[in-house]
């Protein structure tokens, strides 16, 4: 009969290979032999799920824990972050606390990471949630002095933890207040890591570099991380001078490396130089990713360079099978760009599985080579589908149909459709600036029935000062001033 020791030690396994079929079976043995109510075994069980990424298997199992104790509730808050669950995730902490379960620094370590998860999310207006920076950063300095009052300040993975969350929540001030209470022995190339990255994050180049260099006075040595962090934080500044002498001062870039100068260039404008540094990692023999091939793409799109985009679209096609989404997204917008939209339809039909972005670049390119019916019928297609359109699916397909002959009845449709969705067009909370603005520039130039009317009521419900208003009002309709 096997022990919960030996089941803990089967399910650890089995998280650690992703086999949750060998999982399930031993599930079922727990139950038979009545050790279902073992806190240990439980741990073990939610621990595999969630490693499994079998995130409802891990809350019921959370569930069936009898007594939870730390490690229960430590390891359920990473399935709760795992599915963008964090305020759920943060208010089972407070449970936590509330109920006298011990907290020991790795449950501190994973709430201070949730808490950094959340200051990092945009706000969400339409669930009317406001910021998460307003919700998680002061919980985070709570969770801060709750460490110090444990002795726990001088935990090394709760000290990167806490700088973590302070950078990426641009607080350096506090973040440094901690660093410079460690000493050389008690930290890592981490934590040189977390505060060379905050540093990049506020445009503070000068400041990384004298990090950078102190670093390696005191005899540690940068890893791939740190040169990343450095690149990253010369990009946002737009010094590009000191990114490549950064570059250049590493003996083996790895890809992470070149894919962030290729983005330095690209972003600081400098777009040849950027196609430069691609020629010179194939020639190096460095392998490009999805994310080397996008920003190639984008480049060739923005330089109407098509014969280098057909190049680029040879070599993501090496080695595969099959088309990856992000690529082809950039694949498409290259050859619309280039007036080739046959050719982007062809990347479109061959691909067996399309997201939203596809679709939406396929729309895109379809209008901006002036083929707006295809573009309409593309959008149906969508919905047929069953892909929920986004807000650049809306206001594409609408600025299309504005420039469709006797196109009322089909921008009557969208509209029709934008209601049905959860957006309504006319709450003020809800609706889309975007779409709106689309949606008054449809009825603006067409002269039927009710169009000035609806154009008018748009303006009237809307927030925003739209360019086209004035002309609209005073020489097409000004009876519905």
């Amino acid at each position: 009969m096997p022990t919960r020791f030996t089941l803990a030690s089967v399910f650890s396994a089995c998280g650690a290979l992703s086999n949750v079929a060998c999982g399930g079976c031993c599930h079922g043995l727990v139950l038979k032999i009545g050790l279902d109510n073992n806190v240990y075994v439980g741990n073990a069980l939610l621990g595999m799920y969630a490693k499994c990424g079998c995130y409802e298997d891990a809350a019921r199992a959370f569930g069936d824990v009898r007594d939870p104790n730390e490690v229960s509730v430590t390891a359920i808050m990473g399935v709760l972050a795992q599915t963008e669950r964090v305020q759920e995730a943060l208010h089972m902490f407070r449970l936590m606390c509330r109920k006298g379960i011990h907290v020991d620094s790795v449950s501190l370590s994973s709430v201070l990471g949730l808490c950094t998860k959340g200051v990092n999310e945009e706000p969400d207006a339409a669930d009317g949630e406001g910021s998460m920076l307003s919700l998680c950063f002061p919980l985070g300095q709570q969770v801060h002095g709750l460490s110090a009052k444990l002795g726990f300040e001088k935990y090394l993975h709760l000290c990167n933890s806490l700088l973590n969350m302070y950078a990426k929540s641009g607080d350096m001030n506090s973040a440094e207040k901690i660093f410079n209470n460690l000493l050389p022995k008690e930290v890592s190339v981490v934590t040189w890591n977390v505060m060379i990255a905050g540093y990049g994050l506020k445009s503070q180049t000068d400041k990384a570099i004298l990090l950078l260099h102190r670093m390696q006075s005191l005899g540690f040595e940068p890893d791939d991380v740190t040169y990343i962090n450095m690149l990253a934080g010369c990009i946002r500044s737009e010094d590009i001078a000191t990114a490549q002498d950064m570059f250049d001062s590493m003996s083996a870039p790895m890809l992470n490396s070149w894919n962030a100068m290729i983005s330095c260039y690209f972003q600081s404008g400098h777009d040849a130089e950027a196609l430069n540094f691609f020629r010179k990692m194939q020639f190096q023999g460095v392998q490009p990713d999805r994310t080397t091939l996008a920003v190639v793409l984008s480049l060739c799109a923005g330089m109407g360079h098509l014969e280098f985009g057909r190049q680029v679209h040879t070599v993501s096609l090496k080695g595969t099978s099959t088309m990856d989404v992000y690529v082809a997204s950039g694949l498409i917008s290259m050859y619309s760009k280039c007036e080739k939209a046959d050719l982007a339809q062809l990347v479109f039909s061959k691909m067996t599985e399309i997201d939203i972005v596809c679709w939406n670049s396929m729309m895109g390119g379809l209008a901006l080579n002036s083929r707006d019916i295809e573009a309409f019928f593309l959008f149906k297609e969508m919905q047929q589908r069953e892909m929920r359109p986004s807000q650049f699916s809306y206001t594409t397909i609408l600025s299309s149909c504005s420039k469709l002959p006797s196109s009322s009845f089909q921008g009557r449709q969208l509209h029709a459709l934008r209601g049905i969705r959860d957006c309504p067009v006319y709450t003020k909370e809800h609706a889309s600036n975007l779409v709106r603005s689309n949606l008054f520039s449809f009825y603006a130039r067409h002269d039927s029935e009710g169009c000035g009317i609806t154009a008018g009521r748009i303006i009237r419900l809307s927030t925003l000062h739209f360019p086209p208003l004035g002309v609209f009002l005073l020489e097409k309709k000004p009876e519905f001033c």
